[in-house]
This record gives structure tokens, sequence and C-alpha cells, in this order.
């Protein structure tokens, strides 16, 4: 985690190290302030083929990751708390959970 942290520093510093007089924002180079970290890998590294498509792959699993965490756990909590109270043991308890798992899932997502 501390690797991670420090990486997130020096990253922010050579940023503002290289936009130090030429903010891409005030420039309109782009419209909102968190588009500063795309804008600097396509300015560094748009030259090199796949690498600005590495960076967006990596972003977006990272976001997936997030979400799939996130509904897992709603999900078993929703499931241990309320419902797995109602249901009888027996040999299939653990696909029945399994499914009424993936339809909490469903659910939530629709909600969104």
């Amino acid at each position: 985690m501390i690797v991670v942290k420090l990486l997130s520093v020096f990253i922010g510093l050579i940023m503002y190290a290289k936009y130090y007089n030429c903010d891409p924002f005030l420039i309109k180079a782009i419209s909102r302030t968190d588009q500063t970290l795309p804008y600097y890998v396509m300015d560094v590294a748009g030259h090199l083929p796949g690498l600005p498509g590495l960076f967006l792959a990596g972003l977006v699993s990272a976001a997936l990751a997030t979400m799939s965490a996130s509904l897992n756990t709603v999900s078993g909590t929703i499931y241990e708390d309320f419902i797995s109270p109602w249901i009888l043991d027996g040999p299939k308890k653990d696909a029945t959970a399994a499914n009424i798992m993936k339809i909490i899932n469903l659910e939530t997502l629709s909600w969104q």
C-alpha cells in the first residue's frame, strides 16, 4: 500500500513539474481537471503504440474490480443477514445460496 501511495505522489509531482508554466485546464486543452492524468499519458506516451490503450485497460479493470468486490460484499451481507436463516440445511444449500446472491447482484445493478 505504501508503494501505491508513493507512486501516486511521484506521478503527481512529475505532472506538476511538466505543467508548471502551462496548465492544460487553463489553456482549454482539457475540459475538467480530472482529465489531467489521461492528458499527461497521451502527451508523454501517445507516440508509443499500445501504451495509451494499456493505460486505459488498467483504469477500466481497476474500476470493474472495485465494482465487483462491492457487489459481492453487498450480496453476501444481504444473504447472510436476512435470507440465510430462512433456508433449510440440505445438499443444495450452496447452489441455492449462489443463485440467490446472483439475483441480489442483478437487483443491485438495476438500481444504479
